[in-house]
Parts: C-alpha cells; sequence; structure tokens
C-alpha cells in the first residue's frame, strides 16, 4: 500500500478533524460543568484551559462585558467538580482520568434513555433554551451558550466516530489474527 505525502504546510485530513476536535472540545468544555458530573481527574484539563482562553478572547474581543461573570460561575462550577472527583477517587471510584462526566440534567428529561441522544441532542437544546433565555440579559453570553452546546455535540460526535473505527480496526485484527493462525496450523492454504 502506498501512502501519499503530504507537503510541508499542508494539513491531512485527520490533522484537520484533530483541530477541529479541539476547538469544539474546548468550546463545548464551557457548558460541560453545567450539565454533567463524574468527571474523571483530568478534565477538564486541556480543553478547560482552552475554554477559558476562548472565554476570555470572546468577552474582551467582541466586548462582551457580561461574559466574565460566567467566566467567574463556570471556574466555580470547575472547582466544586474537582473536589467532588476527588472525593469520589479518595473513596475508591474508578474512572476513566478523562471521562468527561455523565449527563445528568440531560438524562432528567423524560423518555431519554440512551447517552448518545443525551449528548447529542438533549444537552444541546438544553444549552439553546438557556442560551435563548440568558440573551435577555446578554445577547452575547446567549449565543455564547448556544454555540458551546453545539460544539459539545460535535466534540462527541468525532469521539463517538473515532471510537467505531478503533472497534471496527480491533474487530479487523482479530479476524487477521484469526487467519494467520489458520495458516499458521495449516486449517487454511497460503494465499
Amino acid at each position: 500500500m502506498q501512502q501519499q505525502r503530504e507537503e510541508p504546510g499542508n494539513l491531512s485530513t485527520k490533522d484537520s478533524f484533530n483541530m477541529l476536535h479541539v476547538a469544539f472540545s474546548g468550546l463545548g468544555s464551557c457548558v460541560v460543568v453545567f450539565l454533567r458530573t463524574g468527571f474523571g481527574k483530568e478534565y477538564p484539563g486541556m480543553a478547560g484551559l482552552l475554554g477559558l482562553i476562548m472565554m476570555v478572547g470572546y468577552g474582551s474581543l467582541a466586548r462582551v462585558p457580561e461574559m466574565f461573570p460566567y467566566i467567574g460561575v463556570w471556574l466555580l462550577a470547575v472547582i466544586l467538580h474537582r473536589v467532588k472527583t476527588f472525593e469520589l477517587a479518595r473513596k475508591g471510584a474508578v474512572v476513566h482520568s478523562r471521562f468527561w462526566g455523565y449527563p445528568k440534567l440531560a438524562f432528567m428529561v423524560p423518555f431519554v434513555r440512551k447517552q448518545q441522544t443525551a449528548i447529542g441532542f438533549v444537552e444541546p437544546m438544553l444549552c439553546t433554551i438557556v442560551g435563548g433565555a440568558l440573551t435577555c440579559w446578554s445577547p452575547g453570553v446567549g449565543a455564547f451558550v448556544i454555540a458551546a452546546g453545539w460544539a459539545n455535540a460535535m466534540a462527541a460526535a468525532i469521539t463517538l466516530e473515532v471510537d467505531r473505527k478503533k472497534l471496527q480496526a480491533m474487530r479487523d485484527a482479530e479476524l487477521e489474527q484469526r487467519h494467520l493462525a489458520a495458516m499458521y496450523r495449516g486449517e487454511i492454504e497460503e494465499l
């Protein structure tokens, strides 16, 4: 199989998707702390730092001073979640270190049973409703919350697709290993 060479300075499709995922994750982290619970020890990590930079940049460059009280509330929520996460870990709870939380708020909506539905549809709709309400106080903050909610859904969709591809690669590897083992045992002829 021949690999195509990328010219210096040009991004591959994989690199582009990775950058898009990082951007969506950063923006999504600006609302996730209000929607979920049970985070891993490393969440929000770099996504949270990027989200903080985005919030400060948006508040400053777009001249939305109401963004700064939002940032204060967001930081308080992050701190409270971090305390809860370390308390759970001290009690022996085992969670993936970068787990981005259980969609507790979305599961409070009647008839929502699947996590994929909760994260991909209900959470962005909740952000749209709350963002719409926040526009009465600050149109800029309301629009930001709506955008962050949908960015979070896009980050989740990308993560789901990456996981699906990993699972497919694992299944393919299993089939290849079975085939090679059968060839080794002489159960099938070599090609």
